[in-house]
C-alpha cells in the first residue's frame, strides 16, 4: 500500500484502543502482547515494498508493509453490522486486504485502489475475490464512478497523507467522503500526535474524528484516526474540478453515487 507504515519490529504487538470503537470486537491485549514466532513468508513482501519505496519514495512513503497489529486496528474500524463496500486506498501488499477479511468482511465487498502493478497483481492472485483496481487516488472518484461502485461504508487509506502537497491530499479526502455513504467512515493511521487530516480541511468538510487506536510496539509507534460527517452535514458537490476544501466556505449536496456493481476483473 502507498502509506509510511512499517511491520512490528519485535515479537509483540500492543494495540490500544479508544472507549469509542466500533463495536466490542478489537483484538484482545494479552494475545498481542504474547510473543509471535518470525514469519519467513513475509520476506517477500518486504523486499517488493522495499523496491517500490526506492522507485518512488514518496509515493509509497514506507520500507516496509504494514504490520498485523496496525492493519488489524484499521480493520476494526469497519461496523460490520451495517451493509456495504469497503474502499482501500493503497492496496501494497494485502495486510490491510487480509485484516478485513479476517475480522468478517465479504472479499466480494472489498475494492482495492492500488497504483502499483507488482502490487495489484499480488493482490489479486492472493484474494482473487477482491475487486482490484488499478489507479492512482486523485482520480477515485471517478474510477470509482465509471465503474459504478459504491457508495462506501468504510474508506481505509494507506496512503502517506502527510507526505502528499497540500492541493493533492485535499482533493484525495475530498474524493473519498464523495464516494462514502453519509454515515461512512474515513479511517487513517499516523505516526505523530496530531490528526492526519489538517483542521482546515476537516472544518470545511464537517468532520468529527477520533483518535480510535494506539498501536505502540509499531515502528514508529502508530495511532489511527476515524473521521465522519457530523450529523447536520450533507454530501460535497461532485465535480470533475474539484475546489481547494480548505478554501471552500460551504460544500454543496451531492447526489448519491450508482448501487454497487460486482463485476469480475
Amino acid at each position: 500500500m502507498h502509506r509510511g507504515d512499517f511491520s512490528d519490529s519485535s515479537d509483540t504487538a500492543v494495540c490500544f484502543a479508544s472507549e469509542s470503537h466500533v463495536g466490542d470486537d478489537y483484538p484482545n491485549l494479552e494475545d498481542d502482547m504474547a510473543l509471535k514466532p518470525f514469519d519467513d513468508s513475509d520476506i517477500p513482501d518486504a523486499l517488493e515494498f522495499l523496491a517500490q519505496w526506492v522507485r518512488r519514495p514518496a509515493a509509497v512513503g514506507a520500507i516496509l508493509p504494514s504490520g498485523r497489529s496496525l492493519a488489524h486496528a484499521m480493520a476494526r474500524q469497519i461496523d460490520m453490522a451495517k451493509p456495504g463496500l469497503v474502499l482501500e486506498l493503497g492496496g501494497g501488499t494485502g495486510t490491510i486486504t487480509k485484516a478485513c477479511i479476517e475480522i468478517g468482511v465479504n472479499p466480494r465487498d472489498i475494492v482495492v485502489l492500488e497504483k502499483a502493478s507488482s502490487f495489484c497483481s499480488m493482490i489479486r492472485a492472493r484474494f482473487p475475490d477482491v475487486r482490484v483496481i488499478r489507479g492512482d487516488a486523485r482520480r477515485l472518484e471517478t474510477l470509482m464512478r465509471v465503474r459504478g461502485i459504491g457508495p462506501f461504508k468504510a474508506v481505509l487509506s494507506g496512503l502517506p497523507l502527510l507526505s502528499i502537497p497540500e492541493q493533492q491530499r485535499n482533493e484525495i479526502l475530498a474524493q473519498a467522503f464523495n464516494v462514502l455513504a453519509q454515515d461512512g467512515v474515513f479511517v487513517q493511521f499516523t505516526y505523530g500526535p496530531l490528526s492526519p487530516v489538517p483542521r482546515a480541511i476537516a472544518q470545511s468538510l464537517k468532520l468529527v474524528k477520533d483518535r480510535s487506536a494506539w498501536v505502540l510496539m509499531n515502528v514508529p509507534p502508530a495511532s489511527v484516526w476515524r473521521y465522519s460527517r457530523a450529523r447536520q452535514a450533507m454530501p460535497m458537490k461532485q465535480s470533475a474540478e474539484l475546489p481547494n476544501p480548505a478554501l471552500s466556505p460551504e460544500p454543496e449536496a451531492a447526489p448519491t453515487l450508482a448501487a454497487p456493481a460486482q463485476a469480475a476483473e
